[in-house]
């Protein structure tokens, strides 16, 4: 007969596993090598603001490096950012109107 205090240990253990795996950064990726295999993906790209606008609390980006620029969107927010600064932005990745965009979650200023 199996124990049943070990498999209550095992299952906590294999959770535990499971949500430290769900919390890891998605690994950086350059704006040139995004393609639509990424969509629905968390991603992290760093880059440069290129156009800034915003409209009712929602952010609109054009993020470019690598002679490559995708468009960014954050939604509830009332953040500038000045054209020319060096941002690190994590997000999924989306197609909008048949254009893929990140819709941000997380915006660090890296200059």
């Amino acid at each position: 007969m199996r124990n049943p205090e070990n498999f209550i240990l095992l299952a906590s253990i294999g959770l535990l596993f499971l949500a430290l795996l769900g919390t890891q950064p998605p690994e950086k990726a350059s704006i040139h090598k995004i393609s639509p295999t990424h969509l629905g993906e968390k991603i992290r790209v760093s880059g440069t603001v290129e156009n800034y606008s915003s409209f009712e609390n929602t952010v609109f980006l054009t993020f470019s490096g690598e002679n490559s620029s995708i468009p960014v969107v954050i939604f509830s927010s009332s953040q500038t950012f000045p054209e020319g600064e060096e941002l690190l932005i994590e997000g999924r990745l989306t197609m909008y109107e048949g254009k893929m965009e990140i819709i941000a979650d997380e915006i660090k200023r890296t200059s």
